[in-house]
């Protein structure tokens, strides 16, 4: 196994550590069966991947979430990155389309996710974006300052510390590091699980877009491998 820095690869024997990987998945079983729960409009295909046999697919034509999820418990900070693709977006006047999620599964989370607003934004691209919410239901964007192509993959990361004052998240796009949020008030040690997860998300019945994720890995530390490896 390597370690990719930059552009080298910098073999493990070099003395730089590899985190301890608390899950991996490249959905090589054909099913979700690693996970804790698959939400029924998620699947698994093999006609696009970014390695192996199979990758994960989240297609909706309804307002709700597609999902499927690992809780892990008495990890913190915890840190999860994925292969992501985003296929279509069809029919959107706006569209927020979540890919990473990290904390507890139904508040003090975080996000990755890419939205599209050409009313905001005057275009038509995929903004990628960040955002934690903390105890109290407030929410703290971050703007990663780039937008995604269709059909081509990226190599996202989040990480998420829980404290009562001091929590924090950070967000990695391609080995680069985007930008965090600090301060955040979401407890740990009264609620001591994380749920890591992945999902699609559509704002408008009618509106479709299809996500497909591969090559994920949780760790306690930042992952500098890669996810496949």
């Amino acid at each position: 196994m390597t370690l990719r820095v930059g552009l080298r690869h910098v073999s493990q024997r070099r003395g730089i550590p590899s985190p301890v990987c608390q899950f991996r998945s490249g959905f090589e079983t054909g099913d979700f069966a690693e996970w804790d729960w698959a939400e029924a409009e998620a699947a698994v295909q093999t006609w696009d991947k970014h390695h192996g046999t199979y990758s994960a697919i989240f297609g909706k034509l309804q307002p709700f979430d597609s999902y499927v999820y690992k809780t892990l418990a008495g990890v913190n900070p915890l840190y999860f990155c994925a292969q992501a693709i985003i296929y279509l977006i069809s029919g959107a006047a706006y569209c927020a389309i979540a890919m990473l999620t990290l904390g507890r599964w139904t508040y003090e989370w975080c996000s990755i996710w890419a939205e599209y607003d050409p009313s905001t934004y005057g275009d038509t691209d995929l903004h990628l974006k960040a955002t934690a919410w903390d105890w109290f239901g407030t929410a703290y964007p971050i703007d990663l300052g780039m937008v995604m192509d269709l059909e081509k993959w990226y190599l996202l990361q989040i990480g998420l510390y829980r404290d009562g004052s001091s929590g924090w998240l950070k967000a990695w796009v391609n080995r680069s590091f985007r930008g965090q949020v600090t301060g955040l008030n979401n407890p740990f040690t009264a609620y001591p699980d994380h749920c890591a997860g992945l999902m699609n998300y559509t704002s408008l019945a009618g509106d479709w877009n299809s996500v497909a994720i591969d090559c994920c890995c949780i760790a306690k530390d930042y992952i500098r491998i890669d996810p496949y490896e």
